[in-house]
């Protein structure tokens, strides 16, 4: 990562690889079957746990998304020829496009594809992490029916 790139991004809140979340999420969700009491009393610090990352990828979601505006507006001045010479300095723009051409150029942008990029992984992050908080209350209701099964057998 270059100079630039780091000072871009370096004040970007946490956040995890999307294989990283899953296998954490994965983790979290693994269930003891012979223990189902442990695990009903477990429900509440999974909730908050997932909620945590929730609140991590919702915050990073919101981070990218204002980046994105901002090199989109950057871009966009870039291909208008409205930003001070040394930009052009260290990125030539040779010709300068026509000002109906500027969309399709932002949609080809090098720099406006990745941010984008990253938003499109940070949004299905989050709705990850909002589908596992539904499923932490599936799984109350797995784990109360598990242990009625139990019981029933029990008497039997």
């Amino acid at each position: 990562m270059t100079e630039e790139k780091k000072s871009f991004f370096e004040d970007m809140p946490r956040s995890m690889p999307i294989e990283d979340l899953l296998n954490k999420l994965e983790e979290l969700f693994e269930m003891d079957t012979i223990n189902l009491d442990k695990e009903a009393l477990q429900q509440t610090k999974l909730f908050f746990e997932i909620q945590r990352l929730y609140i991590d990828e919702g915050r990073c979601l919101g981070w990218i998304a204002d980046k994105e505006a901002e090199i989109v507006h950057m871009r966009r001045r870039y291909y208008q020829g409205n930003l001070p010479q040394s930009a052009y300095v260290k990125e030539p723009l040779n010709p300068l496009p026509l000002k109906t051409d500027v969309d399709k150029f932002l949609k080809a942008d090098r720099m406006v594809l990745n941010i984008r990029r990253m938003l499109a992984d940070a949004e299905v992050k989050t709705k990850l992490c909002e589908d596992s908080l539904k499923r932490v209350r599936d799984r109350g209701f797995d784990i109360k029916n598990a242990i009625t099964w139990r019981m029933a057998m029990e008497q039997i």
